[in-house]
C-alpha cells in the first residue's frame, strides 16, 4: 500500500465476533477506493470468554486485535483502542453499525479545516438530519448542554486524533452509555469545528447488546457525565442540575411507541442470534407457566417463540377482542384475574406497562414483569453463567 496518511477504525466487541466478517468486508471496500490513505482496524474484544484471532495484515487493511481477560466496558475499550491505533483520523464504530461503501471517500472530502466530520444517516429507521438547518441545530453546543445528543452514534463521525480531548480519554465512567455524549460536548465546548456531511452514509441498528437500551445504566452514566462536565467547567451549575434532572427521569419520552417496538425487536433478535432463548429465561427463574398481556406485535412474537416449547402459555390477555381472534385461551384482564389460574408470571408487552403491572401485582397474587425488563435481564452477560 502506498498511502501516506492513516485512518483508524476502533471497534469494541462484546458477544460480537459474528459481526467481524461483515465489518471487515465493508471497511476493505471503503479502503480500496482511497488513493492517498491507508486504513487500520483495531478490534477491542471485551468478552473474556471469546478469543478473537485475525490476520494482522492481509494486504488490504492493517488489523489489530486486543483480547480482554476481564470486561472493562465500552468507554475504556474505546480509549484502549484509540491508544493502540495510529491514524491521523479515527472513527469509533459499534459492532452492529452499517456504513456505506462510499463512507470514507465522502467523509475525507470534507476534512479540510475540520476537527470532525459528521455524516447523515438513519437511526431507528428515520433520517437523522432532515436538512442542514436541523443538522446545524443538533450539532451546536447549546443543543448538547441542554442534555441532547445530536449524534446518533460515534460511527457517524470521522475525528481528528489531535482534537480528541484528554478529559474524555482520562474520564472515569462507572456506567456505560454516555461516553460519546461526553466526547461531543467537550469538543464543542472547546470550540472544535464539526463539518456536516449530508450524504447518508451510516445506519444505526440498536441491539440487545447495546448499552443505550439500558435506561437505568444510561441515566447513571449521564449523572457521571454531568459531574465531569461541571468539574472541568464545561457547563455551569444550572446546566448541571438540568442534566441531573434528565438523568433521574425514568421514562424515555424520546422513543415513540413504534421506535420502542423496533428497538426491543432488534434487541430480542440479536439475543436470539447469540443463542439466548426466551424459554431459557423462564427455566432459569423456575417459571413453567405464563400468561401474556397485550397481543400486539411483541405479544404475538412472544407467543410464537414459546408455543412449541415446554413453557405453558395459559392465557393471552387483551381487552381488544379483535387482536385475540383465533386464540382459544383469550381473556380480557378483568376476566382473567377473576379466575383461579395457575400461571406463575404475567408478561406485559405494551410500552406503558407500569399501571398494568401495578393493577396485577398489588391486587392479585400474580407476579407481573414487563417484556422490556425481561429482555434487559437476558442481555446481562452474568445471566447466562449458570445455564
Amino acid at each position: 500500500m502506498s498511502g501516506t496518511k492513516l485512518i483508524s477504525f476502533v471497534i469494541p466487541l462484546f458477544h460480537g465476533e459474528h459481526f467481524v466478517e461483515g465489518l471487515l468486508k465493508i471497511i476493505k471496500s471503503n479502503a480500496s477506493k482511497l488513493s492517498n490513505w491507508e486504513v487500520e482496524v483495531v478490534f477491542v474484544n471485551d468478552d473474556p470468554k471469546v478469543e478473537l484471532n485475525l490476520a494482522i495484515d492481509d494486504g488490504e487493511v492493517i488489523i489489530k486485535v486486543i483480547n480482554h481477560k476481564t470486561n472493562i466496558g465500552i468507554h475504556k475499550s474505546r480509549v484502549e483502542g484509540l491508544m493502540a491505533s495510529h491514524g491521523e483520523f479515527v472513527c469509533f464504530l459499534d459492532q452492529d453499525d452499517v456504513i456505506d461503501k462510499a463512507y470514507l471517500t465522502s467523509q475525507t472530502d470534507l476534512l479540510e479545516g475540520a476537527d470532525a466530520v459528521v455524516c447523515n444517516g438513519r437511526a431507528y429507521g428515520k433520517i437523522i438530519y432532515e436538512d442542514e438547518n436541523v443538522a446545524k441545530k443538533k450539532l451546536g453546543i447549546d443543543y448538547f448542554v441542554e442534555g441532547n445528543n445530536g449524534i446518533a452514534s460515534p460511527g457517524q463521525v470521522l475525528i481528528k486524533r489531535k482534537s480528541i480531548p484528554e478529559t474524555w480519554i482520562k474520564a472515569n465512567l462507572d456506567y456505560n452509555g454516555s461516553d460519546d455524549y461526553l466526547l461531543w460536548t467537550i469538543m464543542l465546548a472547546e470550540g472544535k469545528k464539526f463539518n456536516f456531511n449530508d450524504d447518508e452514509l451510516y445506519i444505526h441498528r440498536p441491539t440487545g447488546l447495546n448499552a443505550t437500551l439500558d435506561r437505568e445504566s444510561m441515566n447513571k452514566s449521564l449523572m457521571d457525565v454531568a459531574g465531569i462536565l461541571y468539574k472541568e467547567k464545561y457547563i455551569n451549575q444550572m446546566q448541571r442540575e438540568n442534566l441531573i434532572r434528565l438523568a433521574t427521569t425514568v421514562a424515555d419520552d424520546n422513543l415513540t411507541k413504534k421506535d420502542w417496538i423496533y428497538t426491543l425487536l432488534n434487541q430480542w433478535f440479536t439475543l436470539y442470534e447469540n443463542g439466548c432463548r426466551v424459554e431459557d429465561y423462564f427455566h432459569k427463574n423456575n417459571i413453567s407457566c405464563i400468561a401474556i398481556y397485550g397481543m400486539g406485535t411483541l405479544g404475538k412474537h412472544l407467543y410464537n417463540q414459546l408455543k412449541n416449547t415446554d413453557i405453558c402459555i395459559e392465557a393471552v390477555i387483551d381487552n381488544r377482542k379483535e387482536v385475540t381472534k383465533g386464540f382459544d385461551n383469550a381473556y380480557d384482564l378483568k376476566e382473567y384475574l377473576a379466575q383461579n389460574n395457575k400461571a406463575d408470571y404475567i408478561v406485559i408487552t405494551p410500552k406503558d406497562y407500569q399501571h398494568i403491572k401495578n393493577t396485577i401485582s398489588e391486587t392479585y397474587k400474580y407476579t407481573a414483569i414487563p417484556i422490556e425488563g425481561m429482555l434487559k435481564a437476558m442481555a446481562d452477560k452474568d445471566f447466562w453463567k449458570s445455564l
